[in-house]
């Protein structure tokens, strides 16, 4: 059975002010890690506060507010900025220079659409293919009248996604002597967010050929009659996975009295109670106020959303530890042989904001891959690219001009993923946006954040080599003036 064995940082406390992200943590000789395994865990809590209602929840996440990756519904790298590990032993290990760049474009082309919603090691926790999402930093009740709460949430740091060296099972941790991980965390750009699932958005989710709409309500049998508080959901829901209501939420409850004053509107109405009604699918909330606002009688059109924006909103980090898995039947003979592993070489640029740029890089030996990240945001995004050309020591790596979104590009792509031995899990080159629902466009180019990245295979050789680089921008356009090359080559240790 393997072994957790958590180790904190030599630092104390953490914020996102940008003056506390600095972590080192050592790991001392303890015989055979799985460091394939093993992560820095992250801890935090969003908060959220209201003036006029202190009993009032409102599903909150954490956000990375860096370019289109404040959704937050990317690959928790994004979160490490630059990373090194030296061993008392053996000298440097691996530094790793704007990882969250690199890393994290890498791994959005590495995951599928699929394989990004389902990752456990997303920032917000949030799945954004659910069509009213759960969250992790709350535990919402959707059933009786127990209060939902706001919780910490852990966000995980896969060493193996930060480091080379670190996709070993058997890493010899007593070979090594004392190893030091030392980060640049960007907790600068965590903050905090809200979705309080605006249910309009989401009609027909369930059933494209419905006319019923999830706010719909229906005033039946007493409930939600004469100014009452509580309504009954139109809407049937059998899981309540998929249903947007919960105690302790606000919401905005809008009807028209027959023969009364026109259409009324009751705001801040918080739930405190929800029951099925007769055993059927369809929900009765309760409310803690009179929701139906003209008096006695029949009502119609009676509708209701979720509403409320909080009045203020904290993010506490409340630890960070490494967490090292102790591997119970390692391999002896991997664990003391030397170690081979890729390490990344970054190369920032700055250039004249111009319609073409040439530009010319030396590239360190024992390089089997190049990548070109643009603008050093953490997403690379380059609007403006229409094509390049890469050379080696004056070589053409393709004969021709390689256009963005063309099958030779994508073809390049896949010969990186396969020089080191992956396979590419979506070239669609866009991220979700959180604030989409999930019916109006997961991957549809023109509603989501696009992202760009050039990279190539190239002769792998023991001595250094020159990279020729040519990029075109749209006619008549600009290209953004600055991106990164990294030099992916092997180190052995």
């Amino acid at each position: 059975m393997d072994t957790f064995i958590k180790i904190p940082p030599n630092q104390g406390t953490f914020d996102n002010s940008g003056n506390k992200q600095l972590v080192d943590i050592t790991l001392p000789p303890m015989g055979v890690v799985n460091l394939e395994q093993s992560y820095i865990n992250v801890n935090v809590k969003v908060e959220s506060s209201y003036t006029n209602d202190a009993e009032a929840v409102l599903p909150a996440f954490c956000t990375f507010n860096s370019k289109a990756v404040g959704t937050g519904t990317g690959d928790s790298v994004c979160l490490v900025k630059n990373a090194s590990a030296i061993s008392s032993n053996k000298g440097k290990i691996e530094d790793v220079r704007r990882a969250d760049c690199i890393k994290y474009n890498l791994s959005l082309y590495e995951k599928g659409e699929a394989d990004r919603k389902d990752n456990v090691n997303k920032i917000n926790g949030v799945n954004p293919s659910t069509f009213f999402r759960d969250f992790e930093y709350g535990r919402l009740t959707k059933m009786g009248n127990y209060k939902s709460t706001e919780k910490s949430h852990d966000i995980r740091l896969p060493l193996k996604s930060v480091f080379g060296f670190c996709k070993t099972e058997n890493f010899n941790s007593d070979m090594h002597g004392n190893t030091r991980f030392h980060f640049e965390l960007n907790f600068d750009k965590l903050g905090a967010g809200s979705d309080y699932n605006t249910v309009a958005k989401y009609d027909k989710a369930f059933d494209p050929e419905s006319t019923d709409k999830i706010e719909d309500i229906l005033n039946e049998g007493g409930v939600g009659a004469g100014g009452s508080g509580a309504i009954r959901t139109k809407y049937q829901v059998a899981d309540l996975r998929y249903s947007p209501w919960f105690v302790g939420q606000l919401c905005k409850i809008t009807s028209t009295k027959t023969g009364g004053s026109g259409a009324q509107t009751v705001e801040n109405a918080r739930i405190i109670d929800i029951q099925r009604r007769n055993d059927s699918d369809e929900l009765i909330l309760y409310f803690n106020k009179a929701i139906l606002a003209d008096g006695d009688g029949d009502y119609t059109n009676i509708k209701c959303e979720p509403q409320g924006n909080p009045d203020e909103q904290t993010l506490t980090i409340n630890s960070v530890e490494g967490v090292f898995v102790m591997n119970g039947e390692p391999d002896m003979q991997e664990a003391n042989a030397p170690m081979v592993y890729s390490v990344m070489n970054a190369q920032e640029d700055s250039y004249p904001a111009a319609g073409s740029a040439n530009l010319n890089y030396l590239i360190p030996e024992n390089c089997k891959n190049v990548y070109i990240a643009f603008n050093t945001h953490i997403l690379s995004s380059e609007a403006n690219l229409k094509s390049y050309r890469l050379t080696i020591d004056n070589k053409e790596i393709v004969n021709r001009e390689v256009e963005v979104e063309s099958g030779i590009h994508y073809d390049l792509i896949n010969q990186v993923f396969a020089n080191n031995n992956k396979k590419v899990g979506s070239i669609k080159e866009v991220i979700q946006d959180l604030a989409k629902s999930a019916t109006d466009g997961n991957a549809d180019r023109a509603n989501n954040e696009k992202f760009v990245m050039i990279m190539a295979p190239v002769p792998f050789k023991p001595v250094p080599q020159r990279l020729g680089v040519e990029l075109n921008a749209v006619s008549g356009q600009n290209l953004s003036g600055s991106h990164i090359v990294f030099s992916e080559c092997l180190k052995k240790l």
